[in-house]
């Protein structure tokens, strides 16, 4: 009788610790596969992925090591587009590493025959050139949706 009142009092105090969880302050951003997976959702297909690609001169290299590029296809389109995503750690070098983003974006404009689109929600910047509205909005919704700020919930 007393094993089994000791194991209801254990399992109480066991069950009462598991609801002392604590949420962050704020919401923690998504990664790589939510970005991708937010982009397939919206019909795009990935037609390749190349770690590492910054999309620009060796002069901002110090990009690459948080650069991933995917081509992308919006649905019903027969043209992939790269869309050059950057991820950081800290606001703090996010900020630092702004114009380093900047000087990149510089160099596609300057090589590119369109416009080059961004995209920017902390921890993430995208670019990328000549990308049409539908993949711009997209890779907008699916950053904003990474960036650990909850994006309004649209109706079903």
């Amino acid at each position: 009788m007393l094993a089994r009142l000791a194991a209801f009092a254990l399992t109480a105090l066991l069950l009462a610790g598991c609801g002392a969880f604590k949420a962050p302050a704020q919401p923690t951003a998504g990664d790589l596969t939510d970005i991708v997976a937010s982009l397939v959702v919206r019909n795009m297909t990935i037609t390749d992925q190349v770690a590492g690609d910054p999309g620009c001169g060796s002069q901002v290299s110090a990009l690459h090591s948080n650069a991933v590029r995917y081509d992308v296809r919006p649905g019903g389109d027969t043209k992939s587009y790269p869309v050059y995503v950057f991820s950081w750690k800290s606001q703090a070098t996010f900020d630092a590493d702004k114009v380093a983003f900047d000087a990149c974006v510089q160099d596609e404009q300057q090589s590119s025959i369109g416009p080059v689109q961004t995209v920017e929600y902390l921890p993430w910047r995208a670019f990328g050139p000549g990308w049409p509205t539908v993949l711009r909005d997209a890779v907008d919704a699916a950053l904003k949706g990474a960036s650990g700020i909850p994006a309004p919930q649209e109706p079903e």
